[in-house]
Protein backbone atom coordinates (compact mmCIF):
# COMPACT_ATOMS: atom_id res chain seq x y z
CA UNK A 1 0.00 0.00 0.00
CA UNK A 2 3.08 2.27 0.22
CA UNK A 3 3.46 2.34 -3.56
CA UNK A 4 0.14 3.88 -4.34
CA UNK A 5 -0.43 7.69 -5.10
CA UNK A 6 -1.76 9.25 -2.19
CA UNK A 7 -3.79 11.83 -4.43
CA UNK A 8 -5.49 8.70 -6.76
CA UNK A 9 -4.78 7.51 -9.92
CA UNK A 10 -6.28 10.22 -11.48
CA UNK A 11 -3.40 12.48 -10.87
CA UNK A 12 -1.14 10.23 -13.45
CA UNK A 13 -0.44 11.26 -16.74
CA UNK A 14 -2.14 9.80 -19.52
CA UNK A 15 -0.52 9.28 -23.47
CA UNK A 16 -2.90 12.30 -24.31
CA UNK A 17 -1.36 14.20 -21.58
CA UNK A 18 2.42 13.50 -22.66
CA UNK A 19 1.31 13.92 -26.75
CA UNK A 20 0.12 17.12 -25.61
CA UNK A 21 2.94 18.43 -23.55
CA UNK A 22 5.31 17.23 -26.48
CA UNK A 23 3.08 19.59 -28.93
CA UNK A 24 3.40 22.35 -26.35
CA UNK A 25 7.07 21.84 -25.82
CA UNK A 26 7.80 21.40 -29.63
CA UNK A 27 6.55 24.96 -30.20
CA UNK A 28 8.33 26.55 -27.44
CA UNK A 29 11.42 24.82 -28.54
CA UNK A 30 10.61 26.12 -31.71
CA UNK A 31 10.33 29.83 -30.96
CA UNK A 32 13.38 29.73 -29.18
CA UNK A 33 15.29 28.10 -32.05
CA UNK A 34 13.75 31.05 -33.95
CA UNK A 35 14.87 33.47 -31.32
CA UNK A 36 18.75 32.05 -31.11
CA UNK A 37 18.93 31.90 -34.99
CA UNK A 38 18.17 35.50 -35.29
CA UNK A 39 20.12 36.63 -32.54
CA UNK A 40 22.95 34.63 -34.56
CA UNK A 41 22.09 36.23 -37.87
CA UNK A 42 22.39 39.82 -36.16
CA UNK A 43 25.84 38.70 -34.34
CA UNK A 44 27.10 37.66 -37.25
CA UNK A 45 26.09 40.91 -39.25
CA UNK A 46 27.58 42.85 -36.55
CA UNK A 47 31.18 41.00 -36.82
CA UNK A 48 30.92 41.44 -40.16
CA UNK A 49 30.89 44.76 -40.53
CA UNK A 50 33.13 45.22 -38.00
CA UNK A 51 35.88 43.10 -39.87
CA UNK A 52 35.04 45.40 -42.78
CA UNK A 53 36.02 48.42 -41.26
CA UNK A 54 38.61 46.93 -39.64
CA UNK A 55 40.27 46.01 -43.05
CA UNK A 56 39.26 49.40 -44.84
CA UNK A 57 41.12 51.28 -42.24
CA UNK A 58 44.68 48.50 -42.37
CA UNK A 59 44.60 48.99 -46.38
CA UNK A 60 44.37 52.81 -45.68
CA UNK A 61 47.41 52.32 -43.04
CA UNK A 62 49.57 50.65 -45.11
CA UNK A 63 49.08 52.48 -48.12
CA UNK A 64 50.07 55.81 -46.36
CA UNK A 65 52.54 53.89 -45.02
CA UNK A 66 53.61 52.72 -48.65
CA UNK A 67 53.12 56.41 -50.28
CA UNK A 68 55.26 58.36 -47.11
CA UNK A 69 58.31 55.97 -47.47
CA UNK A 70 58.02 56.11 -51.47
CA UNK A 71 57.83 59.93 -50.99
CA UNK A 72 60.87 59.78 -48.49
CA UNK A 73 62.81 57.68 -51.00
CA UNK A 74 62.08 58.68 -54.24
CA UNK A 75 63.94 62.07 -53.79
CA UNK A 76 66.90 60.41 -52.25
CA UNK A 77 67.27 58.42 -55.06
CA UNK A 78 67.49 60.81 -57.04
CA UNK A 79 69.88 63.08 -55.14
CA UNK A 80 72.59 60.17 -55.58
Amino acid sequence: MQCLIPEGRDQLATKDDVKALETTLRAEFGEHRAETKAGFAELRAYIDSSLAKYNRQHVFMLVGFAVTNWATMVPLALAT
